[in-house]
């Protein structure tokens, strides 16, 4: 693998479970599932997406399976390993949280970067990301 990039994204170290990281006050959770309801990806997650592309969205948006973000990870070797490595921050994004995103960071030995852009970067500022992502 050539290079790492992690664009507003989880990093959970070994024996971490996302519930540690990530605060979802609207979750609406099934016996299998879990996520945030159809109002809270409107009026939140996507509030500064394009009205078309947050109806694209909201279109496609399903629950995540509930177990494997409720179990802890197992990343025996992830985090001791050498990674080309890139992270990059969403400012309006509150989840993860810059303390988690910093702390990827200087795990990695990264490059960090910062978008003026929720948590869907690849929605709401595909071109800026692109370019982060291959410049690195």
């Amino acid at each position: 693998m050539a290079r790492v990039v992690f664009a507003d994204a989880l990093a959970l170290l070994d024996g971490e479970a996302v519930p540690q990281i990530v605060k979802r006050p609207t979750a609406v959770n099934t016996e299998l599932t879990t996520g945030p309801s159809q109002h809270d990806f409107e009026t939140r997650l996507f509030a500064d997406l394009d009205p078309a592309v947050r109806k694209w969205a909201l279109e496609r948006c399903t629950p995540h399976p509930i177990a494997p973000l409720t179990e802890p990870v197992k990343l025996e070797r992830f985090w001791s390993q050498s990674w080309n490595a890139s992270v990059i921050w969403c400012r309006k994004s509150t989840n993860p949280p810059v303390a988690h995103q910093r702390r990827a960071s200087e795990r990695l030995k990264a490059r960090w970067h910062e978008l003026d852009t929720g948590h869907y970067p690849m929605l709401s500022e595909p071109e800026a990301l692109a370019r982060l992502i291959v410049e690195g």
